[in-house]
């Protein structure tokens, strides 16, 4: 493969994500404002559902 001519080539995201980052930012805010709003086993049953 090192004699492959193509080189592939993809844009960063930084506003979007993080570098090897599970979630993206826009879904890190959402679970922190729901679990300092519902906390517990309320919050946690709902951020699976959006995860």
């Amino acid at each position: 493969m090192a004699d492959c001519p193509r080189r592939t080539f993809a844009e960063p995201f930084v506003r979007l994500t993080m570098a090897y980052a599970r979630f993206t930012s826009r879904l890190s805010h959402a679970l922190e404002h729901v679990g300092l709003a519902l906390a517990g086993w309320a919050g946690a049953r709902l951020t699976t559902q959006l995860e």
